[in-house]
């Protein structure tokens, strides 16, 4: 399996950590009536459920844009350093973007989004500059 793709099947589970993470944290402030019930009233939000929720959301902004770059690179056969290390470096600043704005350390969220900001960039470069089959 190539590193693209492993990083794809990541990238879709990590979207379920995120979606966890909200909606137990949601589960845990608003209890068992609100959770099982039809949520027609949105339940009080703490600032921790208000940081899982825009890290999910922020997820989900940069995610299309990866999966389609991953797969372009899997099915054209360009897959090369640059796009496999720019995945890694993505999914490792995503995988610390999670608990650094859950936790609220001041600028160690903005330098994870950064990162893998700068290694979707790195994976274009090397999808588009990469050699063809």
């Amino acid at each position: 399996m190539s590193d693209e793709v492993l990083l794809i099947v990541l990238a879709g589970a990590w979207l379920v950590v995120h979606v966890c993470a909200h909606g137990f944290a949601q589960w845990a402030t608003a209890g068992n009536a609100w959770a099982l019930g039809a949520r027609d009233d949105p339940p009080r939000e703490t600032q921790l459920n208000g940081r899982l929720r825009r890290a999910c959301a922020n997820y989900l902004e940069t995610l299309p844009a990866v999966l389609a770059v991953l797969v372009a690179v899997e099915l054209s056969g360009r897959a090369n350093e640059l796009t496999a290390y720019g995945g890694w470096v993505w999914f490792c600043g995503r995988a610390v973007y999670l608990p650094a704005y859950a936790s609220g350390i001041p600028g160690l969220r903005s330098i994870a989004w950064g990162v893998a900001m700068f290694a979707i960039v790195a994976m274009v470069l090397g999808f588009v500059l990469g050699a063809s089959p």
